[in-house]
């Protein structure tokens, strides 16, 4: 290769993702990120194509809007409608997942030449789903990630736990997805699963556009409680709903919840006083919710560092996280500012019972919180990118 810089040729960088863009969950918007907050000086140097599926859940962000982002940054979109929509149900949670890993070769082999035509002449491949990998020649770096699937065994249990361990075991020593060169952790707890020559880089939010001071909030008699996310299981949505019913006759207490998914009826079907469904939101609807809130619950099991937790932060509310998290928001834990609870209706209860609306954040969290703005965040990625290159020219 030749110099890195204005006079090197342009360097090929290709994402790949295991859903369509539209879906709008953390996956995807931390891909939109990685775009949209692409460094002025780094703008001219890459070719960026993004390579998504056709797995839709829902559409939460409009075509229009991806169509912009992608248009501003001269993107190249691919989408391989079919990938991965013969999956295999067996009925037996973490199962489905290993057993779908081992057949993706062969269910989706139609595409390796798609996928080996797309990524030969890439410099960079980076994955948001590892068994991508599966396709990709000899030549291009590859950058696995765990954006799409927690593996900590911590957050399962029997079986699962059992399964996640051995995946972490097999990666840790390369013996699964041997063609990834280097990982992306976004939890420092991942350090001790991944390959030596992995980096750690965590989410990021728009500090900017959520940042509020406590003194901004409107105080009256009511705590409003906030869950922000998917609606499904794994996030621990039935177990906050208990958790509101133990306290709905304690005070004067809201629940609120923004989403959409498969729990959604669950969610409207539960006729307790108190407990406000906003549905889907547009952008502006929920930065006012957010910081309408005082309290933001996320019991998820499923999630490594979410989105909604910084965004909430930002927003000045008070969070508390399921204990599966712990060390993912130790700085912010430190600060008075979050907690960890367990698993469990009761705990959640007594902590948020705990709570007082003349709660003060922290003069140091605004300036902790300007370590997940998305824009530096995105410019340390992109001189990741440049240094794996640099080592093998």
């Amino acid at each position: 290769m030749s110099e890195i810089g204005s006079k090197r040729r342009i360097l090929k960088l290709v994402f790949m993702i295991n859903s369509d863009l539209r879906n709008g969950g953390g996956m995807e918007r931390v891909l939109l990120n990685y775009i949209k907050y692409i460094p002025e000086n780094f703008k001219n140097i890459y070719h960026i194509t993004i390579v998504q599926t056709g797995l839709l859940e829902k559409e939460r962000i409009k075509k229009d809007e991806i169509d912009t982002i992608l248009k501003e940054n001269n993107i190249v979109l691919i989408t391989l409608d079919q990938y991965n929509k013969n999956l295999f149900d067996m009925k037996i949670g973490i199962l489905n997942t290993v057993f779908n890993t081992l057949t993706e070769t062969i269910r989706n082999r139609k595409y390796k030449h798609d996928i080996y035509k797309i990524t030969s002449r890439a410099d960079v491949v980076y994955l948001f789903h590892n068994s991508f990998s599966y396709f990709i020649p000899e030549g291009p770096i590859v950058i696995g990630s765990f954006h799409e699937r927690n593996i900590d065994p911590r957050a399962y249990k029997g079986l699962s736990s059992i399964l996640i361990k051995l995946t972490t075991i097999l990666i840790k020593h390369k013996l699964l997805f041997r063609r990834i060169d280097y990982y992306h952790y976004i939890d420092n707890n991942y350090k001790s699963f991944v390959p030596k020559n992995s980096f750690y880089l965590p989410n990021g939010a728009d500090i900017d556009r959520y940042i509020m001071k406590y003194h901004e909030r409107e105080i009256d008699e009511i705590v409003r409680i906030l869950f922000v996310g998917r609606l499904v299981k794994c996030k621990g949505l039935d177990v906050l709903i208990e958790a509101f019913r133990k306290i709905n006759d304690k005070g004067k207490y809201e629940l609120h919840i923004v989403g959409s998914g498969e729990m959604q009826a669950y969610i409207q079907n539960s006729k307790i006083k108190g407990l406000i469904y906003h549905g889907q939101v547009d952008d502006d609807e929920l930065l006012r919710i957010y910081k309408k809130c005082d309290i933001f619950v996320f019991p998820s099991i499923c999630d490594i560092m979410s989105l909604a937790v910084l965004e909430a932060l930002a927003s000045g509310e008070y969070v508390i996280v399921d204990k599966t998290l712990k060390g993912v928001f130790d700085d912010f834990e430190k600060l008075g500012i979050l907690e960890y609870a367990n698993h469990d209706p009761s705990d959640i209860a007594s902590r948020i019972l705990k709570f007082k609306k003349n709660f003060e954040q922290n003069k140091n969290v605004e300036e902790l919180l300007k370590n997940y703005n998305w824009k530096e965040i995105v410019n340390k990625l992109y001189v990741i990118f440049q240094d794996v290159i640099i080592k093998i020219i």
